[in-house]
């Protein structure tokens, strides 16, 4: 299934969205506690909490994948393959 960017999915849906699929609790750690980086800084991966639950959305994963990675991140060749699907499927709906 696709998700907007900006759209807040559950920590469960959210682990799919990750390149290699992450676990909700994993995900959960991200948020809570975050990762220690080489040089002993902490990012966590940004998600809002509405009522009990926690949500975060692909875009704030992209940022959190890409501050891992020294501020650039590399799609691997399937999520390469479907963001050009989607633009293709996007170009067609508009008649281009």
């Amino acid at each position: 299934m696709r998700y907007a960017p900006d759209e807040l999915v559950s920590l469960p849906v959210a682990g799919d969205l990750f390149p290699v699929s992450r676990s909700p609790n994993t995900v959960r750690v991200y948020c809570r506690n975050g990762v220690r980086l080489a040089d002993g800084k902490f990012i966590k991966l940004k998600c809002q909490r509405i009522g009990g639950r926690f949500y975060t959305c692909q875009r704030w994963i992209y940022e959190f994948l890409a501050e891992l990675n020294g501020g650039t991140l590399q799609l691997t060749e399937a999520e390469q393959e479907r963001r050009h699907s989607a633009v293709e499927e996007e170009l067609q709906k508009l008649g281009c």
